[in-house]
């Protein structure tokens, strides 16, 4: 009798391997049941990727003592850690622990460490199993966003600054990814290794002890783990803020680690409340091979403009940088300037944000319109761009507004014959603006462009009750300049352009005007690679030359989207394009 499909299939290791890929952590844990050949084909994949974040009714892995010390035998495998403060501080005393071990296996002295050990979750007890040092992980993200964590992680010398306190706790976090202490902030599935360990490690343990740990480091001997070893912390009672404080530290000060920690390529950081500018510094000045920076709201004061400097001075391998910028000001610009003519290796950059409008007049949740994140126009080409090979770009530029000229009694230059004379008020308001679209069409790589405008009064003066930027387009950017202002030509390099959003909508004054066949026409010569663009609000406003160019991009097998895309109805009121039902 010929073997079925699927016993042929899991024949095949290389199908196997690509099939675990494709799984849950959960679903992964009970593959290993089938057999020791799974198992170890298993044990990689389920341990790459570790989130141990506190999730209500999510299981941790943590909260196991024989998913925690199944943990320690694989912590070899583990590349990406996401955890939380608690989670963090778990794995410090883990790691001292495993520490002790060593020095008494080996016979030589234990590394020097402060007489202290870190807090604790209150809510839980979780028995400590030693964790050894996790050599191979590239990646931390460590949510510090935990609503008693400042209490937690409080120093009781009431002598210390601000910047040392600081500095403590993300070297926690670096100490880690070098050296192990913060390779404690992994990611352990919050279903994943939990379940997956508690379902299968009592029938697999001793499949895995044979060949899987030999002359592993990180496997301990059962009776090494003390039952009634708990982590000590700092507060008592029910975690309200301003629990009471115990001596934990007792007349010793923290040993704060100094190194730099080379290893470490990826950074996220989350919600910068109460930190100085000294303090965000030093982050940057111990990770000096960052290549993927994530950057919080930032809330507080600092010199936003020197942070910019640091991190062009401190990460020049920085190929990829974001930041969610809720709460910046305008005078933050000189800070995107730094970043744009600073960081030469940048492929993927994002200002993530929106606008300040003041929508009280016309919008009844103005809260939901936050502080946007932008650059001047002024700072936008005040010097050439360094990143010339950046691939993905979300930039939001300040602009002000065209002054009328009502004295002379004459439309606006878009609505006049060609070949149109510009006055000189005009002529100087393009000028800049020619000079941005150029640097943006020198911007060869790019893939994805979404390019917003935020619009100002003449004089840059905020204005109340204006469009948003997805109902206004860049003046002349999107025409062909025939007799009057148009700059499209200049993006003629973008060939490998795929998606345009932004301020490009195609149903303003200008651009119902302006914008036609000759334009489709241009488009489809210089940017044969485009999927997606923010020009209509709705399939019936598309018009018939770009009709044709979607028909078109078909016959290239590509789909073509026109139309402002929208992930629900919530999203559409937050980005003004909807108001919420009363």
């Amino acid at each position: 009798m010929e073997p079925s499909a699927c016993e042929r299939f899991f024949k095949v290791p290389e199908l196997v391997l690509l099939l675990i890929t494709h799984l849950e952590p959960s679903d992964i844990s009970r593959f290993m049941l089938i057999n020791h050949t799974f198992h170890s084909f298993c044990i990689p994949t389920l341990y790459h990727a570790l989130t141990l974040n506190y999730t209500p009714e999510q299981s941790n892995l943590l909260h196991s003592a024989v998913a925690t010390f199944m943990l320690a035998k694989h912590t070899r495998h583990v590349h990406k850690l996401h955890c939380g403060v608690l989670e963090l501080v778990y794995f410090s005393n883990a790691l001292l622990a495993f520490d002790d071990i060593k020095s008494q296996v080996t016979g030589t002295p234990p590394p020097n460490r402060p007489n202290w050990l870190p807090a604790r979750d209150t809510l839980l007890t979780c028995q400590l199993i030693p964790l050894p040092t996790m050599d191979r992980l590239t990646t931390f993200v460590l949510d510090a966003d935990i609503e008693f964590s400042s209490r937690l992680l409080e120093d009781v010398d009431n002598d210390s600054d601000v910047d040392e306190d600081e500095d403590e706790d993300f070297e926690s976090e670096g100490g880690g990814e070098g050296e192990g202490e913060g390779e404690g902030d992994g990611d352990g599935g919050e279903s994943g290794p939990s379940e997956g360990d508690n379902d299968g490690d009592g029938e697999n343990e001793d499949d895995d002890g044979g060949e899987d740990d030999s002359g592993d480091e990180g496997e301990v001997p059962g009776d090494s783990v003390n039952e009634n070893e708990e982590i000590q912390y700092f507060g008592t009672g029910d975690g309200a803020e301003g629990g009471d404080l115990i001596a934990a530290f007792g007349n010793e000060r923290l040993t704060k680690r100094m190194e730099s920690i080379f290893t470490l390529k990826t950074l996220w950081l989350w919600d910068l409340v109460g930190y100085t500018t000294e303090g965000v510094r030093a982050i940057f000045e111990k990770y000096p091979s960052i290549e993927q920076l994530h950057l919080p709201n930032i809330c507080g004061t600092y010199d936003v403009d020197g942070l910019a400097r640091t991190i062009v001075a401190l990460c020049p391998k920085l190929s990829t940088f974001q930041f969610y910028g809720e709460g910046c000001s305008p005078t933050d610009s000189a800070a995107i300037r730094t970043i744009l003519t600073g960081c030469g290796a940048l492929e993927d950059l994002r200002f993530v944000g929106t606008h300040e409008y003041d929508y009280e007049d016309i919008w009844p949740y103005p809260e939901l319109y936050g502080k946007g994140c932008g650059i001047l126009l002024k700072d936008a080409i005040a010097a050439p761009w360094a990143c010339t090979r950046i691939k993905h770009l979300n930039l939001l530029v300040r602009i002000n507004e065209l002054r009328t000229e009502p004295e002379l009694g004459r439309p606006a230059y878009f609505h006049r014959e060609a070949p149109v004379k510009l006055s000189p008020i005009e002529t100087r308001y393009f000028e800049p603006l020619e000079h941005f679209y150029r640097q943006i069409g020198r911007l060869t790589e790019l893939r994805h462009l979404d390019l917003r405008m935020d619009m100002m009064g003449p004089d840059g003066e905020r204005q109340n009750n204006i469009p948003t930027y997805m109902e206004v387009s860049f003046p002349g950017l999107l025409n062909i300049g025939m007799g009057r202002p148009g700059y499209l030509e200049l993006l003629g390099g973008l060939s490998k352009l795929k998606e345009l959003r932004g301020s490009v909508f195609l149903d303003t004054y200008e651009t119902e005007l302006r914008v036609g066949a000759v334009e489709v026409f241009w488009m489809r010569e210089h940017w044969p690679l485009l999927e997606s663009a923010d020009f209509f609000a709705g399939e019936s406003e598309v018009t018939q030359p770009f009709r044709w160019f979607c028909a078109d991009q078909k016959k290239r097998e590509i789909e073509l989207n026109l139309v402002v895309h929208f992930k629900n109805t919530d999203d559409m009121i937050v980005r003004g394009w909807a108001f919420p039902p009363p």
